[in-house]
């Protein structure tokens, strides 16, 4: 029926809620947050250890990266009070299923999520809420958001480059920097 349709979609929609939202709140990118697994997040320390991300075998199926997208994506940073409550609610919640690869995100048939999966999530939910124009929409926009907000908040850009996992401060001001001064 067109009501269980409607309540499928919404069902979906709001499993992908806590990826968006910490890498709104982290910066970190997609592949990043879905090749997490329980080990990587320190509720105790508050930290979160980036490791590994996803990337695509041979047969172009998502599967688990053995490291980060660069040397420098290696990284621990700061996991705040909100991003402490989004992984408590999330590993709380029906969306959250025990796998054998002990990843904090998969899907309802246990494998790693992949970024093109969350990226059409994305689009489809900038489309459904009319948020800019949905199809040049992506989730990468969010990592970029949390990029320019910390710099508008003065963020040294050398710090910043740190939790963004880039090797060079020039990419983080490049990237980042002309945006904040666009903003104004």
């Amino acid at each position: 029926s067109a009501a269980s349709d409607v309540y499928k979609r919404q069902e979906t929609t709001c499993r992908y809620k806590y990826q968006f939202l910490i890498s709104l709140f982290t910066g970190m990118r997609m592949g990043e947050i879905n090749a997490l697994d329980l080990d990587d997040i320190d509720f105790e320390n508050k930290i979160i250890h980036i490791r590994r991300t996803i990337t695509r075998g041979l047969d172009e199926r998502a599967m688990i990266g053995s490291y980060t997208k660069t040397k420098s994506g290696t990284r621990d940073i700061i996991m705040d009070s909100n991003v402490e409550a989004i992984f408590r609610e999330y590993l709380s919640s029906s969306y959250y299923y025990k796998n054998d690869l002990h990843l904090l995100f998969c899907n309802s048939r246990k494998q790693c999520i992949s970024t093109d999966a969350t990226n059409m999530m994305f689009k489809y939910i900038c489309e459904q809420y009319n948020i800019g124009n949905g199809s040049t929409m992506h989730q990468h926009m969010l990592r970029h958001t949390y990029a320019t907000r910390c710099i508008e908040s003065g963020m040294p850009a050398s710090v910043l480059a740190k939790i963004m996992g880039h090797a060079n401060v020039s990419t983080t001001c490049l990237l980042y920097t002309s945006d904040a001064a666009d903003d104004t």
